[in-house]
Formats: structure tokens, sequence, C-alpha cells
């Protein structure tokens, strides 16, 4: 909602004079740096700081409101990533809300296995071991259990619901090699946020991550760096920061400009410099 508004301020949009929003406002809400205006999207934010609860989680196992959060929400059986947001407070659910993105951050350091899901929890490579094994994962009978629950330090205690073929046994002999230098501890287990160097959390990070939406501009620093005239730069249809220079002149002149400017970039040799570059 509240972007909605600063939408419509952006724009000059209001009841007695209607402005259409030109380009979309999660292009808007981007970085600089991609192409964006900067303006914080409110509800990724929002989101972001909603993750930090899980850090604080983490960092504060014996506070009187981790030990409630436990009991009432069973968030230590075996870790709050595996809590249900189902019947909750209107808090908690968006507690549950903001950890669907930040698992994508969360990797987990081994000590005594007690918190961490052999199979679902990302501990070892860049994914779960559920998905680098997902043939074994399908058919074992353990999924859900901790490490503690199927390692012991030499035995690797999993069964299958059927006998497994010469692939699936490679597989099994994979997971065992990996499964050979894990050493258990007598300490918690720890949550490391791999989208930062020291391994702690921080929204800024989160945020960059959510707002970012995996795509990159294409030759945007290349653009203003080639010898063409100014009026293909602008204009240049790769350039993200064309919809807003578009926008700018339809906010100060009105659509006869735009009509213009395209009847001048047509008649440039656009296409000629285009394929001088490439």
């Amino acid at each position: 909602m509240i972007n909605s508004h600063m939408g419509r301020f952006l724009w000059n949009n209001n009841k007695d004079h209607h402005r259409y929003h030109l380009v979309h406002w999660q292009l808007v809400a981007q970085q600089k740096e991609l192409g964006g205006l900067g303006i914080p999207d409110l509800r990724n934010l929002n989101l972001s700081l909603l993750g930090s609860w899980i850090f604080r989680y983490g960092l504060n196992r014996d506070a009187i409101w981790t030990k409630i959060t436990d009991y009432k929400y069973k968030t230590d059986k075996p870790n709050i990533c595996c809590s249900l947001g189902s019947q909750v407070s209107p808090f908690w659910k968006g507690v549950t809300w903001a950890l669907q993105a930040a698992k994508m951050g969360i990797i987990w350091k081994v000590e005594d296995g007690k918190m961490i899901t052999f199979w679902e929890d990302h501990w070892f490579g860049n994914s779960n071991l559920a998905t680098q094994f997902w043939p074994l994962y399908v058919i074992c009978e353990q999924q859900g259990e901790t490490i503690s629950q199927v390692w012991d330090g030499e035995t690797l205690m999993l069964s299958f619901t059927r006998s497994v073929g010469e692939n699936l046994m490679n597989m099994w002999f994979d997971l065992l090699g990996i499964m050979e230098e894990v050493s258990l501890s007598n300490e918690a287990d720890q949550i490391i946020w791999s989208f930062s160097f020291t391994g702690n959390f921080s929204v800024q990070s989160l945020y960059a991550v959510i707002n970012h939406h995996g795509a990159k501009p294409v030759f945007v620093h290349a653009v203003w760096k080639l010898k063409i005239p100014p009026r293909v730069q602008i204009f240049y249809g790769c350039c993200p920061r064309t919809n807003y220079l578009l926008a700018i002149i339809w906010l100060k002149e009105g659509m006869w400009m735009i009509r213009l400017v395209f009847s001048v970039l047509i008649l440039s040799p656009f296409i000629i410099c285009f394929l001088t570059v490439v």
C-alpha cells in the first residue's frame, strides 16, 4: 500500500490529475548501479527486517522469549527453519514469511548435529543433500531426521524403501565419502549467513538479494562510453535508463515530445552505429 502511494507521488498521479506509471515499481526500486533510481521497496525492506529475527533467535537461545517461542511454535524441533507458519500470531507468520527468503543465504555449521536436518538443511556444498542426492532422498525412510540421528561418527544409519541399482549405489558411496569428513562435537550447531564476508546477518545484504530479482541490465556501462551521437546513447534500446528519460520527457512536455523524439530516432543512423559496435 505504501509503495503505491510512493509510486503516485513519483509520477504525480492524484485524483485531480491522472498520470500513468510508465515504469514498473520493481525497476524504479533497483539500485542505481543496476539501472534503477535506488528508491527503497518497503515491502522487501520489511521482509528483510523480519528476517533479522531469525538470527536474533539463534543468538539468544537462553532468553525467555526464545523459550516461549520454542514452546509455542516448536521451533527447536529441530530448528527454526522447520517451523510451521499456520495458526500462529501475525508477527510470527511474518517471520516465517521472511524465513522463506532468508533460507537462500543460510548455511549450517555442523557441531553436535542435533539442530540440522540431514537431508533438508543446507550444510554441505551448494545446496542441501536432498537436492544433490534426490534419487536417494525420495526412497529414504529417514526424511526429516537430524544429522545426529543418522550419523554416529562411524555409521550412516539410513534405510530405503527398495533395493538400489548401480547408479544409486555409486551415489551412496559418494554420500558416505561426505559423511566420513563430518566429526560431531559437544557444541551447538551454528547458522552462517552466506551473503556477507563475516558470516553475520545484515538487513542490507538480504534486501540487496531480494531486490535484485536476478536480472542485470545489458551493456549499461558500455553504452555510455560509445563514441556515437548523444541521441543514440540516450535512446539505446538495451539501456534501462531510457525508460526514466522518456518518463521525464512525458511529465515535462507531454506525449507529443515523445513522438517527436522517436521520429528523430528513426531518422538517425542508430542501426549503423549499433552494427559497427557489435
